[in-house]
């Protein structure tokens, strides 16, 4: 019993996001991260619902409060002992701002879940900062720490298939780099072509079953 209790308060996953679509489909994810013992924290970024601040449009100060967001809740939860993971589930524009984060000090393992990255109006949404992005993405794919879960579909609304498609090879290659160094599942790819941006279908089952398929591997 205690190291099931010391699993259940040792893990914890975060995440950040703004609209209402983006809330739920963030819910619909709660069942598969508490049957893998997680404490999830969600919250509203800095400007939004009742966060004090406002955004700096280029998700860069964003990511610095997902920092501190990050290293209060690990004390929270873990206390001194601190936790044994912690991932980061980012949707939309949340993805954007997870890449932002560095792994942890081990022993604590860092995950990020990717869904929907906003590859097409990225450049829009970050002020033009898009190569810094695709910089901060790229070093978490290449660490040999990084365990990166990546989920698109072919239907969304802002980022066309064959984008994807070209976009998730290029993060592969780069993979590759991670495994080599003895981190084969560096990362992980779920490509669904009924899927829209929203998941709100029958796709959310898929990308459920997909996610807590991956999180039992960490």
């Amino acid at each position: 019993m205690c190291r099931v209790s010391s699993s259940f308060f040792s893990r914890l996953v975060l995440n950040a996001d703004v609209l209402t679509i983006r809330l739920i489909v963030l819910a619909s994810l709660l069942h598969v991260l508490h049957e893998h013992e997680y404490h999830v924290l969600r919250y509203n970024s800095r400007g939004v619902g009742t966060s004090s601040g406002r955004s700096s449009f280029t998700g860069i100060e964003e990511g610095k409060d997902l920092e501190a967001i990050v290293q209060w809740a690990v004390k929270e939860v873990g206390g001194d002992d601190g936790v044994d993971i912690v991932t980061i589930i980012g949707y939309s524009h949340g993805a954007l701002v997870a890449t932002l984060h560095p792994n942890l000090d081990l022993p604590t393992k860092t995950a990020f879940v990717l869904l929907s990255y906003p590859l097409g109006p990225r450049s829009f949404l970050t002020l033009f900062k898009g190569s810094h992005y695709d910089q901060k993405l790229d070093e978490l794919i290449t660490d040999t720490k990084s365990k990166v879960f990546v989920a698109f579909g072919g239907r969304d609304e802002f980022t066309s298939f064959d984008r994807y498609k070209t976009w998730v090879e290029q993060l592969k290659s780069k993979a590759d780099t991670a495994a080599t160094q003895g981190n084969s599942e560096a990362l992980r790819v779920l490509s669904v072509p009924e899927a829209s941006h929203f998941w709100l279908d029958e796709s959310n089952d898929r990308l459920c079953a997909e996610l807590s398929s991956w999180l039992a591997s960490l």
